[in-house]
């Protein structure tokens, strides 16, 4: 028996941005082609989001995002209020986006019902912008997370200039000097944080080499699918450079330095490459892990149909069926959640009291305090872990 389950076309989902203005036609230009390109690079393809002039009267796409152009003349714009005021009562984000190169003062440039809002400025921090848009359209993850690997003697300064202004630009970063407690077990630590992570993020310079632990952690990105950017020092000689494609490595000059640490220029731009990279990375770590588990389930009698983003429900004859959720990286509790939401949706729309659920990872090494609160998350509520391996789906309840 084939149950009738009430799916989301998540295989091709249509993402929205109207961009609301007056008077700021070459903004609201600007920022639809940068959105386009962005969304492009990270999700591979061309065409993805629809850049529309004004908000819809309705829609049944659950990623839309308004981005609101800001200047004087759109605070003082009915129809830019009304737009703004229809957005909001229908639960869309509402971005403002301002140029500070404007001699208006931002709150100048918002209308009173958005004034409360934090408007980011397109001039200085466009690649914030940007990510900030993604993230709310549903292309790139809400937590952004990376692993820094470097050797202290050749790239600290570096090293810590890049983990400070990732920082600020809300990654959660590794740093060894700043995250491994004392008396930790290092190797242990390492492992289970860069599986947390799931990005490298590689200061290449000579030492790299003659780096125990830095070797290791390369290894363990490399043989685990583990998304990778190496940044490779001005002074880097021939032949010392990690096994990493070309297409992964964001090469300095000595001009991109200066006094040890990157130009505001260099940092700039290596930070907008790390932005996108990360994203690219994640997505296609999560389409990996979807595709294997597919491929499994099929292999194994099931028809699998989309549920959700990065999920499916998986039905056969004379089976339980079951939702299956993929986690990029170490599963969060509240990944456990959206997966009993989405599983209890299914439940309904089928009209049957039984669907199994599994949260699917493929993290070999996971903090045994961390497995434990999921397992005591998700046993009483029927949601399992599993574990895509070569030979197939590990499940544990």
């Amino acid at each position: 028996m084939r149950y009738a389950f009430a799916v989301m076309a998540a295989t091709n989902p249509t993402y929205l941005l109207p961009i609301v203005h007056s008077e700021c036609e070459e903004l609201a230009r600007e920022i639809g082609d940068a959105v386009r390109a962005a969304a492009a690079e990270v999700v591979g393809r061309t065409g993805l989001v629809d850049v529309l002039e004004r908000v819809p009267d309705a829609t049944s796409s659950t990623h839309v995002v308004v981005v609101y152009a800001a200047s004087r003349a759109g605070a003082q714009d009915a129809d830019v209020d009304a737009q703004i005021a229809q957005a909001l009562a229908n639960g869309l984000a509402v971005l403002p986006v301002f140029q500070s190169s404007e001699p208006d003062n931002v709150r100048d440039m918002l209308p009173d019902r958005i004034e409360h809002l934090n408007a980011v400025d397109w001039v200085h921090s466009r690649s914030l912008a940007l990510a900030t848009i993604l993230r709310l359209l549903g292309l790139v993850a809400d937590e952004r997370r990376l692993f820094l690997s470097y050797v202290r003697r050749d790239s600290a300064d570096v090293a810590e200039q890049l983990h400070r202004e990732l920082q600020e630009r809300q990654f959660d970063v590794f740093l060894d000097r700043f995250t491994v407690p004392p008396g930790a077990d290092f190797q242990r630590r390492l492992t289970e944080d860069l599986a947390d992570r799931a990005f490298l993020l590689l200061l290449e310079s000579d030492g790299i080499r003659d780096s125990r632990w830095v070797q290791h952690e390369i290894d363990y990105a490399l043989s685990h699918r583990i998304g990778t950017l190496a940044v490779a020092m001005p002074n880097l000689a021939m032949g010392r450079e990690a096994p990493i494609d070309e297409a992964f490595r964001f090469r300095l000059s000595a001009s991109d330095l200066q006094d040890g640490k990157l130009s505001a220029a260099a940092l700039r731009v290596l930070l907008d490459r790390i932005e996108l990279s990360h994203a690219s990375a994640l997505r296609r770590r999560r389409e990996q892990l979807l595709g294997s588990l597919i491929d499994h389930l099929e292999a194994s009698g099931y028809s699998c149909d989309p549920l959700a983003e990065w999920s499916i429900v998986a039905s056969a004859a004379g089976r339980v069926p079951s939702a299956f959720k993929v986690a990029p990286r170490r599963p969060l509790v509240e990944e456990l959640r959206t997966l009993e939401r989405e599983r209890d949706r299914a439940r309904g729309s089928a009209g049957i009291g039984d669907i199994a659920a599994s949260l699917v990872h493929d993290v070999e090494h996971m903090a045994q305090d961390h497995a434990d609160l999921l397992q005591w998350v998700g046993a009483p509520r029927g949601l399992a872990l599993g574990r895509i391996l070569e030979s197939g789906l590990e499940t544990a309840a």
